[in-house]
């Protein structure tokens, strides 16, 4: 990762750091670094920013973190994603409740708007919602 940090800060210093920030902070930018790894992709930012709703944000950022922990031991992106649906059904029902609750709107007219963290790059540091 911290080529990644490396490559991104010597062509903009200001893009580096809106994008890779302390996860001790209290303000995630998109990629939230620990020792120079990334923890997770803060796509509740993302989320809360489209929706204008910080419970949205929350409740994105959850389900995305319990999908990511459910399935840390998939091999292949393949087994990955067909574990998040699963996972979705099962340990991160709740999560996906809560997702679905705070985010119905946004959901429903902007579903496609932070689906990856390039989304929430651009979100929280391009363009905004």
């Amino acid at each position: 990762m911290q080529d990644i940090v490396d490559f991104v800060k010597e062509r903009s210093a200001t893009c580096s750091s809106c994008i890779f920030t302390d996860a001790n902070a209290g303000t995630w930018g998109p990629i939230p670094l620990v020792d120079g790894d990334a923890e997770t992709v803060n796509v509740g930012a993302c989320w809360g920013l489209v929706s204008g709703d910080a419970s949205c944000g929350k409740a994105a950022q959850n389900e995305q973190d319990c999908t990511y922990e459910a399935c840390t031991d998939c091999s292949d992106t393949a087994s990955f994603e067909q574990c998040q649906q699963a996972s979705l059904k099962g340990p991160c029902a709740s999560e996906a409740a809560a997702f679905q609750k705070s985010c119905a709107a946004v959901i429903t007219n902007a579903p496609s708007s932070c689906t990856d963290f390039y989304d929430s790059i651009r979100v929280q540091c391009v363009s905004g919602p």
